[in-house]
């Protein structure tokens, strides 16, 4: 399973290799609040962060006051 398949070309791979600490993966699908995550050897499911969502919330709360 390659994220080739998936888009991923020479030149996502090179921008990711800066970052040792991080995989590149691509969000597949969506389940409500479950996204899958496809990677080079393996899938799995995320979950935003509650902090995350609220922080989100919080700009689009700033943004809908100066319309």
């Amino acid at each position: 399973m390659g994220l080739e398949q998936w888009g991923a070309s020479e030149q996502y791979y090179k921008i990711v290799s800066v970052y040792p600490e991080y995989e590149l993966g691509r969000v597949i699908s969506q389940e409500k609040d479950l996204f899958r995550v496809v990677m080079d050897k393996e899938e799995c499911m995320a979950r935003v962060s509650g902090k995350f969502r609220y922080n989100v919330s919080a700009i689009n709360s700033d943004k809908n006051r100066f319309v």
